[in-house]
Order: structure tokens, then C-alpha cells, then sequence
């Protein structure tokens, strides 16, 4: 592979490799190619793609990697394709991580966003989920973004599970602070946000900067012994702006 495809490493050529011969969606009814559908379709592979299989499968053992490191290198790359936005080339790396070691949770992970970003299926992203956070149970990240999922799909307390979960695996994990401030937001539970937000801020996550100014403002009507509402809390939404 090397001397076809000059400048490439030897395992991103074999991943190029199993793109191009790994792939026959001609007997399928999903509209997606056989390689962009989660697991392959979940459908009995035919002879063509088993070779290919075989041959890919082959080539990494032969390549000084084990499976689970080139299931590792596939999901890296895989999630680099999620945050670029080229989901398409991001579900190949992730089934590919999946063909190498069917027991490595990131692959589940990955699926799980594929799932909820491009196919909408929040049951089935939600059961990935479930069995990636079985897999990596140490992994803080993996409980951020299950959090993640949980706010986005409106479902709060949910989350704040998941991020609190994340902390207590790392207490620096990313955007775990970041995460509660937002659904304790939602719940309306205005003190625990504005905590979790200045900690946030200072670790220069997601959140503006202002977010703190206008929870404070929140803060203040309650301490003041009002209700924060429409007419109480209009008077803060200017301080987003105002900086």
C-alpha cells in the first residue's frame, strides 16, 4: 500500500484500503452505503466484503499494531471527522473500530452520536450510550457527552446525572461544569448554576462570560425574596449584551 499511495501512513493507507474494496451496498435497501450505516447494517456481509474484511483485518495484524490500538487510532480519527463535521467519513472510522474489537466501548460511543446527530434516533443513541459507558466505565469524557445527549433531548436531571458522574471520575473533566450550569439553568435552580458556571468560566469552557453576570442578576431578585420570571428576569437578559 505504501508505494500506491505515497505520503500516507502504512495504517491510514490499510484504512483507505478497507473504504475502497470494504463497501457493497448494492444489495441493500438503506439508501447509505454499506460502510455509513452503523455496524454495516447489522446484514450478513457477502463474499466480496468478508474478503476484504479478511485481507484488512490481516494487514493491521501484520502492521505491529494490535486490534485494540487500531480500533483506538479508527475512533480518534473518527471523532476528529464528528467535530470537523463530515459525519460520513466519521461512522466508516467508528464501524471500522468496531470490526477490529466488537468489546471496545468507543466505537459504541461513536455510534451513539452518529445515532443521535445524524439519524435522530434518540432510543438507540441512548442504548449506545448505555453500552459504551458498560465498556469505558472510567471514562469521564464518554459521561460528558452521555450528559450531553441527555440535555439536548430535554431531559435535565438526566444530565446532571451523567456530569456529576463525569466529576467524580475526574474532577477536571471537561465541560462537565460547564454542562451542569446549563441544566440546573433549565430546572431553574439558579444558585447551583451560578456556581457551577464561575468554575466554568475560569476554566475557559463553553460558556460567555456574561453567563455568570446574568445568573448573579437571578441570584439577586431571589435574595431580594421575588420570583425570578418574565417581568423580573427581562431586566437581566441585557447584561449578555452589555459586555
Amino acid at each position: 500500500m505504501a508505494t500506491i499511495l505515497p505520503g500516507l501512513s502504512a495504517f491510514a493507507g490499510l484504512l483507505l484500503f478497507h473504504l475502497i474494496f470494504g463497501a457493497d451496498a448494492s444489495a441493500q435497501s438503506n439508501p447509505l452505503p454499506r460502510n455509513e450505516q452503523i455496524m454495516y447494517g447489522g446484514i450478513q456481509k457477502n463474499l466480496r466484503e468478508r474478503a476484504a474484511d479478511l485481507i484488512f483485518l490481516d494487514k493491521v495484524d501484520r502492521s505491529g499494531m494490535t486490534r485494540r490500538q487500531a480500533a483506538e487510532h479508527a475512533t480518534k480519527r473518527g471523532f476528529q471527522y464528528v467535530r470537523s463535521g463530515d459525519l460520513a467519513t466519521a461512522i466508516r472510522r467508528f464501524n471500522q473500530a468496531w470490526l477490529l474489537d466488537s468489546q471496545f466501548g468507543g466505537a459504541y460511543w461513536g455510534f451513539a452520536v452518529i445515532l443521535h446527530e445524524r439519524d435522530k434516533n434518540m432510543v438507540e443513541a441512548e442504548r449506545m450510550f448505555v453500552k459504551a459507558g458498560r465498556l469505558l466505565p472510567e471514562d469521564a469524557d464518554l459521561q460528558v457527552d452521555f450528559g450531553r445527549f441527555f440535555g439536548k433531548t430535554g431531559r435535565p436531571r438526566r444530565a446532571i446525572e451523567h456530569y456529576e458522574q463525569a466529576l467524580s471520575l475526574n474532577s477536571n473533566a471537561r465541560d462537565a461544569h460547564a454542562g451542569l450550569a446549563s441544566a440546573w439553568t433549565v430546572l431553574g435552580e439558579f444558585r447551583k448554576a451560578l456556581a457551577h458556571a464561575k468554575i466554568s468560566v475560569a476554566r475557559n469552557e463553553y460558556h460567555p462570560e456574561e453567563i455568570v453576570d446574568v445568573l448573579q442578576c437571578f441570584v439577586d431578585i431571589l435574595d431580594r425574596g421575588d420570583q425570578v420570571n418574565d417581568r423580573t428576569g427581562t431586566k437581566c437578559m441585557p447584561l449578555m449584551r452589555s459586555n
